[in-house]
């Protein structure tokens, strides 16, 4: 089996290549190889470019959310893979949705050695997403946490959290146009909204709003059960 470790120097607020890659040789396993992205869509190449050697594969995504998303859709149609998730972005929602904790998923000993589930999936369009789709709110808060990650002395949750404070202050309602299929709601129809979220599984909140309030939005779901959850 091929370990492939796809190492992000752009995710988060610092490169952590450098000790990714000790870590991840000193682990000492047999066929394994470390690539590293350069630009948008790089993981998604890579990851397709080992899949369809056809032989056994496990991929490493070393990053956050976007890196996590690219390499997924790399590995799409493929029986002879297994994706993992080395959360050292700047959000990390996607571990979040999952069993265990963000530092359960920084142990690269325990996810070289971890079993594998089938998850769902979420189709937008042409586009597929791990755990959620947002519309709104959401979108804004992770814009500008990307443009806050460049200021100085600024952490990932922090930026995070200054961007919900920024979207508070400034217009939260957008006009959306919605289409439905069924007789009773069919055509497009405009409407206003603060934000919509669709989940695979459960979600256990790390906004500022929701870290308040300790509420799990989801708390019965699981993106293992091979539907989707909203």
């Amino acid at each position: 089996m091929t370990h492939l470790f796809i190492l992000n120097a752009f995710a988060g607020t610092k490169d952590s290549t450098s000790i990714l890659k000790a870590q991840i040789e000193a682990l000492g396993l047999p066929d394994t190889v470390i690539e590293y992205t350069k630009g948008k869509d790089d993981a998604t190449a890579i990851a397709r470019r080992y899949a369809e050697k056809g032989d056994p594969l496990r991929v490493y995504a070393c990053g956050g959310d976007g890196t996590a998303n690219e390499a997924m859709h790399g590995l799409l149609g493929f029986d002879n893979v297994a994706l993992g998730v080395v959360p050292v972005g700047t959000g990390n929602d996607y571990v979040r949705s999952l069993k265990g904790t963000p530092e359960d998923f920084l142990d690269l000993k325990k996810m070289t050695e971890g079993s594998t589930v089938t998850v769902d999936l979420l189709k937008c369009n042409d586009r597929y997403a791990l755990n959620v789709i947002s519309v709104g709110y959401d979108c804004e808060v992770a814009d500008r946490a990307q443009k806050n990650k460049r200021l100085p002395m600024m952490s990932g949750s922090l930026a995070y959290k200054l961007a919900i404070v920024q979207c508070l202050v400034s217009k939260r309602k957008q006009t959306v146009q919605a289409t439905f299929s069924d007789s009773l709601q069919r055509g497009k129809h405009d409407t206003e909204t603060v934000f919509c979220k669709i989940h695979t599984g459960v979600h256990r909140a790390n906004n500022l709003y929701f870290k308040v309030a300790r509420i799990q939005k989801l708390p019965s779901a699981s993106c293992d059960k091979q539907h989707t959850m909203l």
